[in-house]
C-alpha cells in the first residue's frame, strides 16, 4: 500500500477526479477506495481526523482547476416560524415592552414599542393570551385588546412578582407576565366596561363631596364652639 503520505495523496486526488467527471453527489467511498488502491479503513483514518491538513503536492488543486459538472444551486435557508401563543406586556406611559411565548413557554419575540406602536403590533397578531398587571389604564388597554379577538388576564402585582427571574427591569417585568399568567391556580382580576368605569366614577365624586361636606361641618362647629 505504500506510506500513508502516499496512500492520502491518492485518495484525495481520486476523490477529487470522480467528483470532477461525476458529481460530488454521485461519487461514494465504495468506488474511491478500489480505484485509489486504499483500504476503506483509511478513509475514516486520514479523511474524517486529518482533513484539517491544507493539501499539499500533487493531490492539491486550486479553486479555478476543480468544476463540477452540474452547478449546484444555494441552499435557501427555510425559516422556522414560530407561533406565539402567550404575550406578556409591561404597560407604561410612553414605551411599552413586549414579550412572547410559544406554547412550550419558549420566548421567541421581545420588542420594546411606543406608544403608538403597540396597538398595530398586536392587530396583526393572531389571537393569543396577552397577560398584563393590574392597574388603572389597565383596563382600557385590555378593552383595547379584547376588540382585536385576544384573550386578555389582568394580575395583580404580587401575583407576577415570583415569576421574575433576575434584577427586575421592563423585558424581564413582560416577560414574567407571560409565564405567570399560563400558571394555574391563578387569581385574575376582572376587567371593566365603560359604563362600569362611568358608575365607578360617580361614586368616587359623591364621596369627595360628602367628605367635604362633613369637613366644613366639623370646621363651623369648632369656629362656634370657640
Amino acid at each position: 500500500m505504500g506510506r500513508p503520505g502516499n496512500a492520502q495523496s491518492r485518495l484525495i486526488a481520486m476523490a477529487m477526479a470522480l467528483m470532477y467527471v461525476r458529481g460530488s453527489t454521485a461519487v461514494g467511498v465504495h468506488e474511491i477506495c478500489p480505484q485509489a488502491g486504499v483500504y476503506k479503513g483509511s478513509v475514516y483514518h486520514w479523511v474524517v481526523m486529518k482533513w484539517t491538513r491544507p493539501l499539499c503536492g500533487p493531490a492539491s488543486m486550486s479553486q479555478h482547476d476543480f468544476k463540477t459538472s452540474e452547478t449546484i444551486p444555494p441552499q435557501e435557508a427555510s425559516p422556522v416560524k414560530h407561533h406565539i401563543s402567550v404575550l406578556g406586556i409591561d404597560i407604561a406611559k410612553r414605551v411599552f415592552h413586549v414579550v412572547g411565548m410559544d406554547e412550550r413557554g419558549q420566548i421567541v419575540l421581545r420588542k420594546r414599542l411606543s406608544r403608538h406602536d403597540l396597538m398595530p403590533c398586536i392587530a396583526t397578531l393572531p389571537p393569543v393570551l396577552i397577560g398584563m398587571e393590574a392597574c388603572g389604564g389597565a383596563h382600557d388597554w385590555a378593552r383595547r385588546f379584547r376588540a382585536h379577538g385576544h384573550e386578555v388576564k389582568r394580575m395583580a402585582p404580587p401575583c407576577v412578582k415570583p415569576s421574575v427571574t433576575s434584577n427586575k427591569n421592563d423585558m424581564r417585568d413582560a416577560a414574567g407576565l407571560g409565564e405567570a399568567v399560563t400558571r394555574p391556580p391563578r387569581r385574575f382580576v376582572p376587567t371593566k366596561a365603560v359604563d362600569q368605569h362611568d358608575i365607578q366614577a360617580l361614586h368616587r365624586v359623591r364621596e369627595r363631596l360628602i367628605g367635604a361636606r362633613t369637613a366644613w361641618v366639623h370646621e363651623v362647629h369648632g369656629l362656634l364652639n370657640a
